[in-house]
C-alpha cells in the first residue's frame, strides 16, 4: 500500500520519539538535531571547566587547612617553650631540673623542625628563603588559577626560637701590599744597574705620577742626597719605562732631556738619572738623563754610584673557613623574643584564616555556578520524558486516523462508485 507524505512524516516523529525515550537523551541521533547537539557540547565543556574549577578550589582550602594544623602545632611548642623558659628562671629549681629543661627544649626543636618542613602533595608549606612567597595554583585545564601564600618562617621570630645551628662559608681574601722602593749602591752604566736591580729581584724606579715621586722620595727619608739611575730610556726616540709604559709623566731638570740622535750608524740616546731630593729647593726630586753615544768608530757610556730599585709589592692571602653559629639554647632566649614569636605565629594565623575565608566564598560561587550549568546541560541532554510520551501518543493517532482515512479513499465501494459516476 502506498503511503502518503503525510504518514511517512508521522511515522519518522514516532520513530525518533521512541528512540529519545529509550535512551532518555534529548538527542537520540545528532544529525536530527545537529544545532541542539551543539548547544549542547559547549554547555557541557563549560560544565567541565567548572568543575576544573571547583577541584582546584578544593585543593587550595586543603593546603591551607594543612598549613593551618602546622601553625597550631607550632602554638603548641612555644606555649610549652614559655612555660619551659618561666621554670627555667625560677631559682627554686634544681640543676637537674634545668638540664632535663633544656634536653627537652631540644626535643621541641625537632617537632618544630617536622612542622616547618612539611608539605602538602609534594609542596612545601612555608617558603624556605627569608620572604614570603605567593604561589599560583592552575587547574587541569589551565583555565582558572588561584593565589595562596607560602609564608616564611625565617623572617619571624619563631625561627629564632627553633633556631638549629647554622654555618656559612667565609671567602678567603688577596691583599697587595704597596711598591716599595730603595736606593742601591753600584758603581756602573744604566744597563749593567737594571740588571743588577733584576738580580736583586726588583727594577729601576718606574715614576709615572708625582704621587709615585713623592711616595719614592718619602721613603728614603728626609736626609737622602744621593743620584742614582731611574728606569727610563730612550727607544726609537721615544721614552720608555722598563715596564713597557711611555712617559707620559716627568719630572725634568730645566735644560733637559738633552738632545739624543738616532740614526742609521749613530746612537746618540740617554738614560734618566734623578737625585733626590734635588739641590733646587724650589724644583725637588729633578731629572737629568746622561747621553751614550755609539759613533760607529767609538763608544762613550757614563756611569753612576747608585740607582733607585722598585720592587713590586708581596701579596699576601688568607684561606676561606666555614663560620659556624650554634643554635642557641633555652637559657640564652630572652624572653622577648618568644613573645614576639608568638605574636608573630598569631598573624600568621589570622592571614591562614582570612585566606581559608575568601577560598570558602570562590568555592561556594564555583558550586552554585557547576550546579547551574548541570542543571542546563540537563535539560539540554535529557528527554522531557512526559512530554514526549505525549507527542507520541498523538502521532500514533494521526497515523492511525490517516491510515484509516487511506484505505477508505481506496476501498472498492468507493472504486465501483466512482466509475458509476
Amino acid at each position: 500500500m502506498l503511503a502518503t507524505p503525510q504518514s511517512q512524516r508521522l511515522s519518522l516523529d514516532i520513530q525518533s520519539r521512541i528512540s529519545r525515550l529509550s535512551s532518555g537523551s534529548a538527542v537520540a541521533v545528532v544529525a536530527d538535531h545537529p544545532a541542539q547537539s551543539g548547544v549542547s557540547l559547549q554547555i557541557s565543556s563549560r560544565a567541565n571547566l567548572a568543575q576544573g574549577h571547583l577541584l582546584n578550589l578544593s585543593n587550595s582550602l586543603s593546603y591551607l587547612q594543612t598549613q593551618q594544623d602546622a601553625l597550631f602545632g607550632m602554638s603548641g611548642l612555644l606555649d610549652r617553650v614559655s612555660e619551659l623558659k618561666g621554670m627555667l628562671n625560677d631559682p627554686t629549681r634544681s640543676v637537674a631540673d634545668k638540664a632535663s629543661y633544656e634536653k627537652e627544649f631540644i626535643q621541641l626543636k625537632n617537632y618544630y623542625d617536622q612542622l616547618a618542613t612539611g608539605s602538602f602533595n609534594g609542596l612545601t608549606l612555608f617558603a624556605s628563603g627569608s620572604a614570603s612567597v605567593n604561589l599560583t595554583l592552575t587547574d587541569q585545564n589551565a583555565a582558572h588559577t588561584v593565589s595562596v601564600s607560602q609564608p616564611s618562617l625565617k623572617a619571624t621570630d619563631i625561627a629564632n626560637v627553633f633556631g638549629t645551628a647554622t654555618s656559612r662559608y667565609i671567602a678567603g681574601t688577596t691583599t697587595q701590599k704597596p711598591n716599595t722602593y730603595s736606593y742601591e749602591n753600584f758603581s756602573g752604566v744604566w744597563s749593567d744597574a737594571a740588571a743588577n736591580a733584576e738580580a736583586n729581584g726588583g727594577y729601576l724606579a718606574v715614576v709615572t705620577s708625582q704621587s709615585e715621586l713623592d711616595k719614592m722620595a718619602s721613603s728614603l727619608g728626609t736626609d737622602f742626597n744621593k743620584e742614582g739611575w731611574l728606569g727610563a730610556q730612550l727607544v726609537d726616540n721615544s721614552w720608555q719605562w722598563v715596564s713597557g709604559e711611555s712617559m707620559d709623566f716627568s719630572n725634568w731638570s730645566s735644560d733637559y732631556p738633552l738632545v739624543a740622535l738616532q740614526l742609521p750608524g749613530i746612537d746618540i740616546s740617554g738614560n734618566t738619572l734623578a737625585k733626590l731630593p734635588s739641590s733646587d729647593s724650589a724644583n725637588p726630586n729633578k731629572w737629568t738623563n746622561l747621553p751614550n753615544m755609539d759613533l760607529g768608530f767609538m763608544t762613550l757610556t757614563t756611569t753612576e754610584d747608585g740607582y733607585f730599585m722598585e720592587k713590586t709589592g708581596t701579596t699576601s692571602t688568607t684561606a676561606g673557613y666555614f663560620e659556624t653559629t650554634a643554635a642557641p639554647t633555652l637559657s640564652e632566649i630572652d624572653a622577648s623574643v618568644i613573645a614576639s614569636a608568638v605574636s608573630s605565629l598569631a598573624q600568621l594565623e589570622a592571614n591562614n584564616a582570612l585566606s581559608q575565608s575568601q577560598i570558602h566564598s570562590l568555592i561556594d560561587a564555583a558550586r552554585e555556578s557547576s550546579v547551574s550549568l548541570q542543571r542546563v546541560l540537563s535539560v539540554s541532554q535529557d528527554a522531557n520524558i512526559p512530554n514526549e510520551l505525549t507527542a507520541l501518543l498523538r502521532s500514533q493517532a494521526l497515523e492511525q486516523w490517516t491510515s484509516l482515512m487511506f484505505k477508505q479513499s481506496y476501498s472498492p465501494d468507493q472504486v465501483m462508485l466512482k466509475l458509476l459516476r
